[in-house]
C-alpha cells in the first residue's frame, strides 16, 4: 500500500512525542522518568492492543519486526525480539509503531480506503528505513523515548564539557580504557562509542534503550559532534583509513 506522507519538522514530530508523554503523565498522575514505559503507553493510553506474533508463520511475512493494523487498533511485534538479549530493539521497535500511530494513521486509513484494503504499515529490515515515513517513525520513537530534557539532564550528570558539546576528532583509541569502580577514563573517538551511549544511558536510567539508539540521540541533540567520516553505531563502525583523522 503506497502511502502520501507529507514532510515533517523535527520540532513537530518531537512536539507530538512531547504531548503524548504529557497526556500520560495525566492519566496516570504520576511524573514521567525514564525509562518511558511505552508498552504501558500503548495499552493504557493509547487504547491499543499490543501482540506478539511470529510473522512469518501467521502471515508469511518475512523480514518483519513490527506492523500497526490501524482499523484494527493493533501494534503487533515480532516474537523473535523477545527472544532478543538487547532489550531496547524491542522497545524502540513499539515505539517506533507508536509513531506511525501518532504521525501517520490518517493517512494509513485514506490509502486504505483508496486501496480498498485494510489500512496497515509494515516495518521491514534493509531499505526501507530509509522512507521518509520509517524515518519519521524512528525520529519520534527517539523522542518519546529519551526526552530531550531528560537526556539533557544525564548528559550533564555524566559528562561536565564547557561548550556542552564533545567533540569526536579520532577514530580509534590511543590508550587503553580504565574500567575502575570508581573510575572510567578512555579516548572520546568513534571506537569508543558505546561506553559513551553507556555512561549516559546509566547516569540517566534509560535501561531500556540500546547504546546505539543513545548515541543516535546525542548526536541528534549535538551533545557530540563526529568529527570524523565513520559513522557510530554497531555494524556501521569501520577501520581507520588514511583518509580518517588519527
Amino acid at each position: 500500500m503506497s502511502l502520501n506522507i507529507p514532510w515533517l519538522a523535527k520540532d513537530t514530530i518531537n512536539q507530538v512525542a512531547t504531548e503524548l508523554l504529557i497526556g500520560y503523565e495525566d492519566l496516570t498522575g504520576q511524573t514521567l522518568s525514564p525509562p518511558i514505559p511505552v508498552e504501558d503507553i500503548i495499552e493504557r493510553y493509547l487504547d491499543l492492543d499490543l501482540h506478539y506474533v511470529d510473522f512469518s508463520q501467521k502471515y508469511g511475512l518475512d523480514n518483519v519486526f513490527g506492523a500497526l493494523y490501524v482499523k484494527n487498533r493493533i501494534i503487533a511485534i515480532s516474537e523473535s525480539l523477545l527472544n532478543d538479549r538487547n532489550e531496547g530493539r524491542l522497545i524502540f521497535t513499539c515505539a517506533h509503531e507508536v509513531g506511525h500511530w501518532c504521525l501517520h494513521r490518517r493517512h494509513v486509513e485514506v490509502a486504505g480506503r483508496t486501496a480498498g484494503k485494510e489500512g496497515a504499515v509494515l516495518c521491514r529490515t534493509g531499505r526501507t528505513g530509509k522512507l521518509p515515513v520509517e524515518w519519521q517513525a524512528d525520529y519520534f520513537a527517539g523522542c518519546l523515548l529519551m526526552p530531550e530534557e531528560m537526556v539533557r539532564g544525564a548528559w550533564s550528570r555524566a559528562f561536565y564539557i564547557e561548550s556542552g558539546t564533545m567533540m569526536i576528532c579520532n577514530v580509534k583509541k590511543t590508550f587503553k580504557t580504565l574500567d575502575l569502580p570508581d573510575f572510567k577514563s578512555f579516548d572520546t573517538c568513534v571506537e569508543n562509542w558505546h561506553l559513551i551511549a553507556d555512561i549516559v544511558r546509566t547516569a540517566g536510567n534509560f535501561s531500556n534503550v540500546s547504546k546505539q539508539s543513545m548515541i543516535i540521540r546525542l548526536q541528534e541533540l549535538g551533545l557530540v559532534k563526529n568529527l570524523t567520516s565513520n559513522s557510530m553505531g554497531w555494524g556501521r563502525f569501520k577501520q581507520a583509513t588514511s583518509e580518517a583523522h588519527n
